[in-house]
């Protein structure tokens, strides 16, 4: 019911602006960089379309460039981000810049399209903290789903959409998969954007072997979202150019630890502002990594990796106490159970509200375990349960 609930708000969020953009009102709202945005998004569909492809697979044998001279919808938008609409591209590509350098590596060493690394400015108007209505987040807009199926990791401690490499590498994955089931970027483009079950049942319908044949007859929302993307690529190559923008240097470090750190104390360690840090690093929910299993990043500014690094590997570990999740199993009693962590029955029945000593197989309870972290991680007992959050 949520789910068909968001799908209506976001259809009658994007008809509205939809109609914006067919009156020639692009990119009309300037959002500050602190802001959180919000951003116009399509729910990705990443049902299976393999019986779908296997009864169009004949049909599409499509071209990978496209002369944009010929479509005047994309002229028409190359004219208005050259006069109207050049303050506001300019504004986001302003603040895109220190993303593209990292985003152009990770697609050349997957294999995409240059231009493709521009698209986060019509996903996100480069607002690594965009987040729209139905839930779709950072550069590249990606749902909780969907990210999750590409591997991020999203829970209460952490939310790697908003983390710019980790959001990256999966963006060029998905597009990749795009590519394999079209076999033609201009489609996988819109497919990124309306779902690539849209896309194929418009050619299974409609016939047609590229974008243009089929245009007419997807929601008005992709039908302004590929222009767009084509015209304002158009305009910021031309600007780029003029200013001889270096795709090559990345502007910041990505510290990679394994150990729970907090903010805090690499704020203390490196004199950098705690807000700094967090404004860096807004995929860290509770201003540190979790301390859960895993590599994590830590974005600081240019210069600062091996300062960090270095005195990270004199500081020795604490240990903390923590509350993990145990299933019971066959057999188990919370006599057993706490023998096995180290505590009490009792201790385990207050904390989990057991009554009677009773346990049921395949009950979720919580037990206490000890972690090892930097200092100043937590100044209480650390729950490592999940929380994965599915909206």
């Amino acid at each position: 019911m949520r789910k068909q609930i968001s799908i209506l708000f976001v259809g009658i969020f994007l008809f509205l602006y939809g109609n914006s953009l067919a009156e020639g009102q692009f990119f009309d709202d300037v959002l500050e960089p602190e802001d959180i945005g919000i951003v116009v998004s399509v729910v990705l569909d990443t049902s299976p379309v393999i019986e779908e492809l296997e009864k169009i697979k004949t049909k599409v044998h499509l071209s990978l460039k496209m002369d944009i001279a010929e479509k005047a919808d994309v002229q028409e938008r190359i004219r208005f981000f050259k006069t109207k609409g050049l303050e506001n591209l300019t504004y986001y590509m302003n603040r895109g810049k220190k993303y593209i350098p990292l985003i152009k590596k990770i697609f050349e060493e997957k294999g995409i399209p240059d231009e493709l690394i521009f698209l986060p400015l019509v996903e996100s108007r480069f607002n690594v903290k965009a987040k729209s209505p139905a839930g779709a987040a950072g550069l590249w807009q990606f749902m909780p789903q969907t990210g999750r199926t590409y591997g991020l990791r999203i829970n209460k401690w952490i939310d790697e959409r908003y983390d710019v490499e980790r959001s990256t590498e999966v963006a060029a994955r998905y597009l990749k998969d795009l590519y394999a089931v079209f076999d033609d970027w201009m489609l996988a483009i819109a497919s990124y954007n309306s779902g690539e079950g849209a896309v194929i049942r418009r050619i299974r319908n409609y016939g047609g072997t590229n974008f243009w044949d089929i245009n007419e007859y997807l929601s008005k929302e992709t039908r302004n979202y590929v222009p767009n993307f084509l015209a304002s690529v158009a305009v910021i190559k031309e600007l780029l150019k003029k200013e001889h923008f270096d795709y090559e240097t990345v502007n910041f470090d990505i510290l990679k630890v394994d150990k729970p750190v907090s903010l805090h104390l690499i704020s203390d360690l490196t004199g950098i502002s705690y807000k700094t840090l967090k404004e860096m690093n807004p995929h860290l929910k509770k201003g540190k990594t979790p301390p859960l299993p895993g590599v994590y990043n830590i974005y600081l500014p240019k210069g600062y990796k091996d300062t960090v690094k270095t005195a990270l590997e004199k500081i020795p570990l604490i240990e903390y106490s923590a509350l993990k999740e145990y299933t019971v199993e066959k057999g188990d009693t919370l006599s057993k159970i706490a023998k096995k962590f180290g505590t009490s029955p009792e201790y385990l029945s207050s904390l989990n509200g057991i009554k009677n000593g009773q346990l049921i197989r395949g009950t979720v309870i919580k037990v206490p375990v000890k972690i090892k972290a930097y200092p100043g991680y937590s100044l209480g007992v650390i729950d490592l349960s999940e929380d994965i959050i599915y909206t």
